[in-house]
């Protein structure tokens, strides 16, 4: 019992540094993430930003000579970002997905821990419970009932007996106690 109370620790104990090494890692992938998070934010607004003043010196530099080249270029750039755009969102999914899975399974983990934890219990009070008696009968058998009432009734004599009387059976008495013993472990 020892030894399963001694694995079962171990195993605890293992399952907690396993538990642990997974809030670790979660903790981490979150600020990995918040930190791509804010560099893909901050590239996107720059992206926009350059976006923005690319279109804005084309337009001006062919707006008289090439009409034409500006609508063509700021169609072609469009594309370009919104193509970007859309690699950047599935990096993002990717991201998400990655995140949920690894809570689902820190959530498999604890739970887990939680049974093993439950089921140790369960099985530490029922191991209680039926190894321990939960009841107990002290009734008394007819002998034993004879015995008791034979006692009282020395008792009673013996108090009116002399005291020189009285020294004189209990120097007798003394011998009688082993064999008194015997016999009550007998029975």
């Amino acid at each position: 019992m020892e030894t399963d109370l001694k694995d079962a620790l171990r195993k605890f104990d293992r399952n907690t540094t396993i538990f642990q090494n997974k809030i670790d890692e979660t903790i981490q992938l979150k600020k990995e993430l918040a930190g791509l998070k804010i560099s893909l934010q901050d590239e996107v607004s720059e992206l926009n930003g350059c976006r923005k003043t690319l279109e804005e010196t084309i337009r001006e530099t062919t707006k008289a000579s090439h009409p034409e080249l500006v609508g063509l270029m700021t169609t072609s750039l469009s594309k370009q970002f919104l193509k970007l755009s859309g690699s950047l969102d599935g990096l993002m999914q990717e991201l998400k997905s990655s995140h949920q899975y690894q809570e689902r399974k820190l959530k498999k983990t604890s739970l887990y821990i939680c049974v093993a934890f439950c089921l140790g219990s369960l099985l530490s009070g029922a191991s209680l419970w039926y190894f321990f008696p939960q009841q107990t009968n002290y009734s008394l058998s007819q002998r034993h009932f004879d015995y008791l009432r034979e006692g009282i009734m020395f008792r009673h004599a013996f108090k009116k007996l002399l005291p020189q009387e009285q020294e004189k059976l209990r120097a007798k008495m003394g011998d009688s106690w082993k064999g008194y013993y015997e016999e009550i472990m007998q029975n």
